[in-house]
């Protein structure tokens, strides 16, 4: 079956066929391939005079264009750094003991005193270095279950009009990348439209309401936009997909339960304490006069309030795009039946 110019596939191989090119962001001479730069134009770089560009799906997931992205946009990230905006709104309880045996605060926790040292409300921060600070920063995985094969475009071919009629016939239904801007004849972009049953009869059977639609005047295609596909089917170690299951988010918030377990280690001074104002101030050794005073404990922990350290994080959402190319994804509203084995 002879394919359409511009046609993308995917081949298990390390290679390409004769008359395809690995879409690699190749620049090509236009006078060379004038009816290919005739689809592509500049849509994935080059200067438009002498030469254009080839799609790049190297390392990246083809979307279908559509929700806010054109085709040839390239966006996503391999990995994602989160900010401290981006951490989940939460506090830490500090905790304290009972009754108060020890004036240095190292190895301890906050006591019951006889004396009235602590206070209902938080109103003066201590020094920053107060609470140590955990975490590395480090950037996390944000590419999804991949296999590695190679997409190819084709370069020869039977040229794709809208009129319909070229590139052999296709099976009613199949889906094909296209790195073209419009659909040929007897194709249909995958972008969730509905279309009348009646005048599409043979892929209602296929598609039933599968993806929408009424099922008795209607039904919708495949919508890609912004989307990746995955295969049908459950594999090992994944969650199980059916035909139509659509899932995932651009962007997602953390909540506090999905922060890894962790805790904010108080610091302290061996010395002695020199104010009795804790704005800015860090723990210290307790002195009244000259005698040290019993302010720290270390037996059963109780949690005092929330509020005496203060929270942390704005529960910004962070981006969960992994790398991609933005082509078009078409379906055959015409062609051979799929028969059953």
């Amino acid at each position: 079956m002879e394919p359409l110019l511009a046609e993308i596939r995917l081949f298990p191989l390390s290679y390409v066929p004769e008359g395809w090119l690995a879409c690699q962001g190749q620049i090509l001479s236009i006078q060379q391939n004038q009816a290919l730069f005739a689809l592509l134009g500049t849509t994935y770089g080059g200067n438009g005079q002498t030469v254009f560009a080839l799609p790049d799906l190297r390392g990246r997931v083809p979307l279908h264009a559509g929700a806010g992205r054109t085709t040839g946009t390239q966006g996503g990230t391999e990995s994602v750094q989160l900010s401290s905006g981006q951490l989940p709104a939460h506090s830490h309880a500090p905790r304290a003991a009972a009754p108060a045996t020890a004036a240095a605060p190292g190895g301890a926790l906050w006591a019951a005193t006889t004396q009235p040292h602590y206070g209902p409300s938080a109103q003066v921060a201590l020094a920053p270095d107060a609470v140590a600070a955990v975490g590395g920063g480090q950037a996390h995985d944000n590419m999804p279950p991949y296999l590695t094969m190679t997409y190819a475009i084709a370069t020869q071919g039977v040229f794709p009009s809208h009129e319909g009629g070229a590139g052999g016939e296709p099976f009613v239904g199949e889906i094909r990348m296209f790195a073209g801007t419009f659909t040929p004849g007897g194709w249909a972009f995958c972008d969730g439209q509905l279309v009348p049953l009646s005048q599409n009869t043979a892929l209602f059977s296929l598609l039933g309401t599968s993806f929408g639609g009424n099922g008795s005047s209607t039904f919708a295609l495949p919508d890609l936009r912004g989307a990746s596909p995955v295969g049908v089917g459950q594999g090992a170690g994944l969650s199980s997909f059916a035909v139509g299951d659509r899932a995932g988010a651009e962007t997602v918030t953390l909540t506090a339960d999905q922060m890894p377990a962790h805790t904010h280690t108080p610091q302290a001074t061996a010395s002695a304490g020199t104010t009795g104002n804790p704005s800015g101030a860090r723990w210290a050794v307790s002195r009244r006069g000259r005698a040290t005073e019993r302010l720290y404990g270390t037996g059963q922990a109780s949690t005092m309030s929330g509020a005496a350290v203060a929270p942390a994080g704005d529960g910004a959402p962070h981006p969960n795009m992994p790398p991609y190319t933005t082509v078009s994804f078409i379906i055959a509203l015409q062609g051979t039946y799929p028969q059953r084995p």
